[in-house]
């Protein structure tokens, strides 16, 4: 790291160069940066990801970080979630999907509010709940921006703050719900694939419930390896992991 960048810098820098596949010298270089290059070279692989996991964690307010804390804020509930799923020409950071679908949009301490007003629009036309979880420097911004059916969080070192629950969304938009599926899905519940002729058939209670059995299933696998693996996972890493579902001590462990 540059001596000449101050501890924010240096752990942005971090997150931004840290990859889950990077080889082992890569890793050694890294941590070297934070611990010097001595305690480095005698780490093992774990300890390395191990090393730059518990920085991040401690000095960094990005949105890998929060999503960590969301992952463990539902890894106990009976839901199943997702990370990232594009609504239009956007793209929600985490959703939990039970009895009704929940829609998290991180604005993390480094992030802009540029597009948020776009977001709030899309995501208000699919999901049932939907919630802004910011950094306390974004609060009064957006609070103009948002409706005023969206909940309100706050994640600071580890701790949840809730500045405002969601309100149920009565703006549901069956048309963009059924874009969200695949032909395959819509063949499955509907025994149909022609969206407008879904729709014809179909009340928006009905496209709704649908909805959400079909995006519960899609992720159901996936979330569940994490909630089983999750111990074994660093909490940065836990995108990786839902979205590959692969044994952890391959990517963690050193080479034979």
């Amino acid at each position: 790291m540059n001596p000449y960048y101050n501890d924010t810098d240096k752990y942005a820098i971090l997150a931004r160069t840290y990859n889950i596949l990077l080889y082992s010298q890569k890793l050694k270089s890294l941590v070297g940066g934070l611990m010097g290059e001595e305690n480095a070279q005698s780490m093992t692989k774990y300890e390395l990801h191990r090393t730059i996991n518990n920085a991040l964690i401690e000095n960094y307010s990005g949105e890998s970080i929060i999503k960590a804390f969301l992952v463990r804020e539902f890894l106990a509930k009976k839901v199943v979630a997702s990370f990232e799923i594009r609504v239009k020409n956007s793209r929600v950071d985490f959703l939990t999907i039970n009895g009704e679908t929940n829609s998290f949009e991180i604005k993390s301490e480094l992030d802009n509010l540029q597009k948020l007003s776009r977001q709030a629009v899309n995501y208000s036309k699919v999901f049932e709940f939907n919630y802004i979880v910011i950094d306390k420097k974004h609060l009064n911004k957006a609070n103009e921006i948002i409706p005023d059916n969206y909940g309100i969080w706050i994640f600071t070192k580890n701790r949840k703050q809730v500045l405002r629950k969601a309100k149920k969304n009565i703006e549901l938009d069956p048309t963009m719900q059924l874009e969200l599926l695949t032909k395959k899905e819509l063949k499955r519940v509907f025994s149909e694939t022609d969206r407008e002729v879904i729709y014809s058939k179909y009340n928006q209670n009905t496209i709704n419930l649908h909805f959400k059995r079909c995006l519960k299933e899609r992720y159901f696998e996936r979330w569940e390896y994490l909630k089983l693996n999750h111990q074994s996972i660093l909490p940065i890493d836990y995108q990786f992991f839902f979205n590959k579902n692969v044994n952890p001590s391959l990517i963690y462990q050193d080479s034979l």
